[in-house]
């Protein structure tokens, strides 16, 4: 048996920021001498991205609020008897939190916004109530640690910032199925389909800029509202101008073709895919928000009212017609920013992870 095991708990392994983070932790873990185990309620895309030394272990359930979770989760840790268990979103920070306190484990939790933008509702007042209890908290964000210190949490509490994992792909094809001709203005947003992301607006603004520019988008990701974007698409007489290109493993390429990548979340933690862009020296329109703030300002990118689609527009054009302005706020924006690799994030982890145990041992 292993002395050196962690279980990380999340609800799926579809597209999105976290299961990025985790996919990326999952190769970088095992250098530190850590084995890596995952128990989700459902697979997704990033399954395949965990290292191959990662252990899935799949628990059934009768949907995401199935009382049985906890449970199970409590028997999975029982069983494989890890160092510490760490929980991801908020769903698993429930489920895997409470399994994690029935079996007085080490328990790290995770804060992935970087505001109270959760609604008041049974499953997020669960949570207020229960992270406060765990062991750990880390925030990959300034403004994510500030909600656990207005309730006053007083466990180990540390920002460990997303790693960013971009390969050097200059000159690189463009993803599979995605065709841009390399003289038509190309326009990128990726993240989760969902309401928070400003896509419907970003839709609208499209339409607004190709009034100008003869621009093509592409959307990466996956989610909820997929059918209902490319019913608004239509609708904005959008087809062949917008691509939905779901999820994207090698973004990069993508993001160093793109002339603009546009990212107008009404709410973010640290932000995935906006790093990337930066860290690929794409030019960036984001949302005015406290998330985008803390990485950039005027002189780095656009910042816009994200649900004021003529102003984001507008922002696109500048962006489109003053190439050489653009590329420069990109430029000034990656020599600002310091970006984390995988191998870093994962050493704050590891150190993390240690203090946590000594401090159990000590105790």
């Amino acid at each position: 048996m292993s002395s050196r095991r962690v279980l990380h708990c999340i609800p799926g392994l579809a597209a999105g920021g976290a299961e990025r983070q985790l996919g990326m932790l999952t190769h970088q873990l095992p250098r530190y001498g850590w084995e890596v185990h995952v128990a989700s309620l459902r697979g997704g895309v990033f399954e395949e991205e965990l290292a191959p030394s990662t252990i899935v272990h799949r628990i059934p359930c009768r949907g995401e609020r199935d009382p049985r979770i906890p449970f199970r989760l409590a028997a999975l840790i029982g069983r494989l008897r890890p160092l510490l268990v760490q929980t991801w979103l908020t769903l698993m920070d429930i489920h895997g939190g409470l399994a994690a306190l029935s079996r007085h484990m080490t328990w790290i939790a995770t804060e992935r916004n970087s505001a109270l933008a959760y609604q008041v509702r049974l499953t997020n007042l669960a949570r207020a109530l229960l992270l406060p209890h765990a062991d750990a908290l880390v925030a990959n964000s300034r403004g994510g640690l500030e909600i656990w210190k207005r309730f006053g949490a007083r466990q180990v509490q540390r920002i460990i910032p997303n790693a960013i994992g971009i390969r050097d792909c200059a000159g690189a094809a463009l993803p599979a199925g995605i065709d841009v001709d390399d003289e038509v203005p190309l326009i990128v947003s990726a993240g989760r389909l969902s309401p928070e992301k400003g896509l419907r607006a970003l839709l609208r603004a499209i339409a607004e800029v190709r009034r100008e520019v003869p621009a093509v988008a592409v959307i990466c990701g996956e989610g909820p509202m997929l059918d209902e974007l490319q019913a608004t698409a239509r609708a904005l007489s959008l087809n062949g101008a917008v691509i939905f290109a779901g999820h994207v493993k090698d973004v990069a390429a993508l993001l160093r073709r793109a002339d603009v990548y546009v990212s107008i979340s009404r709410v973010e933690g640290s932000p995935n895919a906006v790093l990337e862009a930066l860290a690929c020296g794409t030019p960036l329109v984001v949302s005015d928000i406290p998330a985008h703030r803390e990485l950039l300002d005027e002189t780095t990118a656009r910042l816009v009212a994200g649900d004021d689609a003529a102003a984001v527009a507008a922002a696109i054009v500048d962006c489109l017609r003053d190439r050489e302005a653009a590329r420069s706020r990109a430029a000034e924006a990656l020599r600002r920013t310091a970006l984390w690799p995988p191998e870093v994030v994962a050493g704050e982890y590891d150190a993390l992870y240690r203090q946590l145990l000594a401090a159990k041992e000590t105790g």
